[in-house]
């Protein structure tokens, strides 16, 4: 018989920087992070006054992140 540690699945996020074509069109990043609670929100891009959706995830990483350190 497995171990409860054998079942457990670890969701792990890592949200990308706006790349140049995203920035030189002015568009709007649509999702924020909270690093100290593991949560992304993310916002409807049609409606960018209705709250956000907030996601939480074992560990999450931002766009400031490297790959080398994840």
């Amino acid at each position: 018989m497995a171990s409860k540690d054998a079942e457990c699945v670890k969701v792990v996020v890592r949200c990308r920087p706006m790349n140049q074509k995203e920035i030189e069109d002015s568009r709007t990043r649509v999702v924020e992070m909270d690093l100290k609670t593991n949560q992304v929100r993310v916002k409807n891009p049609k409606d960018l006054r209705e709250t956000p959706k907030p996601f939480t995830f074992d560990k999450i990483y931002d766009w400031n992140s490297m790959q080398e350190p994840v």
